[in-house]
């Protein structure tokens, strides 16, 4: 437990500029070519759904 911030993936994921909400949209936004977007939005809220057992996020 010595770096938390490793569970985040520190290093790969950069913070947004100040006063940006993180949202999914906005990792994929800067990470994934525009093409794959859908693709990598279903992905992610299928994970999501997973992971918070039924809490949606939209």
């Amino acid at each position: 437990m010595e770096r938390p911030l490793s569970v985040h993936g520190g290093s790969l994921v950069r913070p947004p500029p100040r006063g940006t909400p993180l949202k999914p949209e906005s990792v994929i936004g800067s990470l994934v070519p525009p093409s794959r977007h859908e693709e990598v939005r279903s992905k992610m809220s299928t994970l999501m759904t997973r992971s918070h057992a039924g809490r949606q996020t939209a």
